[in-house]
């Protein structure tokens, strides 16, 4: 199922409708979602419509400043952010969704700017498209936000699936005079989404990753080496280990220097298009779009080889939402994990598994041990020995991002750990 929320930043929820919060999945970020809906959204859900999830900007409209605010839309953030519109009119973005989506709800609830007060008022209308970018949508839902107490929803008609949403909003009492202001927060999808996703072969090149929006200004340096789903390389000075699960590549990057890091997620494209958010040193994740050819730089760093890529290091496994149910796009990461570790010899590995911080420590612990025995059973299953392996559960004690409040950083954080002998 699919929802659109503008979440509260405050406390407190509607007088209608009680806040609804997911608890802690793989593959999915916490949601609350606030509505004075007749039609209830869902309890518990994957959010589909995250960045993380492989979800791709691809056009925005009626906006004055950088586009790269846009991506806080589907960042699984609910602090509100500002949008300076050209016009003082309507603002329309198009998302591309990484695999064919059937939604079956629609919702917005309200957000209130802690420092104006002020939330947007207006209408939203989403708008679906299985044939591409600029052409084929039909409409979806179409919601009216009243004032910051109100929100509302419904179910699109129709049930078909779709690959482009085209998300409008239109100031109440918008003009073409001037510039505009709207405070929005966040864009919630919950759906059904079509499976076997192939893994993507793009991470591997040499990039300057830039800020997106300011293609002229200095980036770092991205070189990459894919090896099926896992990728090491570097980004500037750091040594970068990453999982490609489909579309998306999560991982870290380290300067053991000087103990400087990074948490990466690289989506792309099927034309190769790699777009990523980045967080240096624990701090906020920032959105970069890759450009070639690379800057030429002095500053270097060691491509690790790809055999060291599945020990001592993060390792993404997608799971089915709050469960230990691999994913069928991370049945060729497991493939390659059990083949690194027969070419560099390994005979005895603990698998540590890891959640994020949402749902209770007590559940995430239980959940994290589960997950982390279906990894043992699955490499078993390939052939390595049950009498050189184990697993263990860490639950969310060893966040690699922290506070992890929007969903890459909870991405980076659900992960498994080989420790290898």
């Amino acid at each position: 199922m699919l929802a659109l929320s503008l979440a509260a930043c405050t406390s407190g929820s509607s007088a209608t409708t009680p806040d609804v919060v997911t608890s802690d999945p793989q593959t999915s970020s916490t949601s609350t979602i606030s509505s004075t809906s007749t039609t209830s959204p869902p309890q518990e859900a994957e959010d589909l419509l995250a960045f993380a999830r492989g979800v791709l900007l691809v056009s925005a409209e009626g906006l004055e400043e950088n586009e790269g605010v846009l991506y806080q839309l589907i960042d699984g953030n609910p602090e509100p952010i500002t949008l300076t519109t050209a016009s003082g009119g309507a603002v329309s973005m198009v998302f591309k969704l990484p695999v064919n989506t059937e939604f079956d709800w629609l919702g917005v609830a309200p957000v209130i700017d802690a420092r104006s007060g002020a939330a947007f008022e207006g209408s939203v209308l989403v708008e679906g498209s299985i044939d591409g970018p600029g052409s084929g949508f039909v409409e979806l839902v179409e919601v009216e936000v009243g004032s910051a107490a109100d929100g509302s929803g419904a179910e699109p008609a129709g049930g078909v699936p779709v690959k482009w949403l085209r998300v409008t909003l239109t100031p109440e009492g918008s003009s073409d005079q001037g510039r505009g202001r709207i405070v929005f927060a966040e864009l919630i999808g919950f759906g059904v989404e079509e499976r076997g996703v192939e893994t993507s072969t793009a991470f591997n090149g040499i990039w300057d990753l830039r800020l997106l929006g300011r293609p002229e200004s200095a980036g770092e340096r991205l070189e990459l080496i894919q090896d099926g789903t896992l990728v090491t390389g570097c980004l500037d000075t750091l040594e970068i280990r990453a999982t490609v699960n489909g579309a998306v590549a999560l991982g870290i990057g380290r300067e053991e220097s000087s103990g400087r890091e990074a948490a990466v997620v690289l989506v792309a494209d099927e034309e190769g298009t790699i777009s990523a958010t980045v967080a240096f040193d624990n701090g906020r994740f920032e959105t970069r779009l890759a450009h070639a050819p690379a800057r030429e730089t002095d500053r270097q760093c060691s491509l690790p080889e790809s055999e060291s890529a599945v020990c001592d290091t993060p390792l993404y496994v997608n799971f089915a939402y709050d469960s230990a149910e691999i994913r069928s796009e991370s049945e060729a990461v497991l493939d390659d994990i059990y083949r690194i570790l027969v070419q560099v010899g390994v005979e005895s590995v603990t698998v540590r598994g890891h959640t994020s911080t949402e749902g209770t420590d007590e559940h995430n612990l239980v959940l994290s041990e589960e997950r982390a025995q279906a990894v043992v059973s699955e490499l078993i299953e390939r052939g390595f020995p049950a009498e050189g392996i184990s697993a263990v559960g860490l639950g969310e004690s060893e966040p690699i991002v922290f506070p992890d409040d929007d969903e890459a950083s909870r991405s980076i954080n659900r992960r498994v750990e080989l420790e290898c002998g």
